[in-house]
């Protein structure tokens, strides 16, 4: 992909640290071109920002962290997704601190199907792995998006019952594109690309996987969809923030029955005793967005 004088403008803002997204879609709109950037100074964007910045402001390093960014996205035919773009996801640009931009690799999901996120455990029981890889399965077959965040699991699980049954699904990761964490799920990564499904980050090319990335990826894979099924999760599970905000966002939540039984399944069995519907198949899911039974339904669902 050919990267424009916007892209760069807009990843070297995402450079500099500190800025909340509404602060950082002010300055592109201050900073139209690259030149207006770097004679910036740190007085002016105080002044625009109206307060003072915690961290220097160094235009001109964020610029050369901004091309290296985009020559290693280059590098592996990754793409730009600004929230202004006409292609960029609507429900995503609704959620109360929604991304700057993200990278992605693959193809761009199709915006005109219903998507679900599906999420759990990293150690799962056997039954959980096969409801997962289910769950992935029947959800290709019915011609909607499966998001989850490549972790052992149930994401692997779930992601790789799409791609069997060749659907579309989408990997949303806590570190840059270029990369797969956990190393193991690296053939996993590649078949699903090339199932024409996408990979998202909201962190550059070359970013390492830091443990605070992964709660702040967590409201991407939430808010990308219309809801969100728990297969089996602990208590103390990941997952369950991933839940907080899905309610947050107006998510649906769900949770498979197979997490009823399980040991490892306290958290979804919890989210049950709160009023969490339990399904056990994508089929179900499907019914219950056409017949209003959960939520409001998607305006896609007369694809279906």
């Amino acid at each position: 992909m050919k990267f424009l004088e916007k892209d760069l403008l807009r990843s070297a803002i995402a450079r500099h640290g500190g800025l909340k997204c509404h602060e950082r879609r002010m300055l592109t709109v201050k900073f139209e071109t690259v030149d207006s950037l770097k004679r910036s100074s740190q007085r002016e964007v105080e002044v625009w920002l109206g307060r003072p910045l915690a961290k220097e402001w160094l235009p001109e390093e964020a610029l050369q962290k901004a091309e290296r960014d985009l020559k290693n996205a280059e590098r592996v035919q990754a793409w730009l997704w600004h929230e202004d773009a006409s292609d960029f996801p609507a429900a995503l640009k609704a959620i109360c601190d929604p991304p700057f931009l993200l990278w992605g690799r693959g193809c761009k999901p199709p915006l005109d199907r219903s998507w679900v996120a599906v999420v759990g455990t990293r150690s799962p029981s056997e039954q959980g792995k096969r409801a997962a890889f289910s769950l992935g399965k029947d959800f290709a077959s019915l011609g909607v998006v499966v998001v989850s965040g490549l972790a052992r699991g149930i994401d692997a699980q779930a992601h790789r019952g799409v791609v069997e049954g060749r659907g579309k699904t989408v990997a949303v990761l806590g570190q840059g594109i270029d990369w797969v964490f956990p190393s193991s799920n690296t053939l996993l990564a590649h078949r699903l690309l090339e199932n024409d499904g996408a990979i998202l980050s909201e962190y550059p090319p070359g970013t390492p996987a830091r443990a605070y990335h992964f709660p702040a990826r967590n409201r991407l894979v939430s808010g990308l969809c219309r809801s969100l099924i728990v297969v089996e999760a602990p208590s103390h599970s990941g997952a369950l923030i991933t839940v907080d905000f899905s309610l947050d966002q107006g998510r649906d939540v769900m949770v498979h029955r197979v997490g009823l039984t399980s040991s490892r399944g306290d958290g979804g069995r919890r989210l049950v005793e709160e009023g969490a519907p339990v399904i056990e198949n994508g089929h179900q899911v499907v019914q219950m967005w056409k017949d209003g039974s959960i939520g409001l339904g998607d305006r896609q669902l007369s694809l279906l």
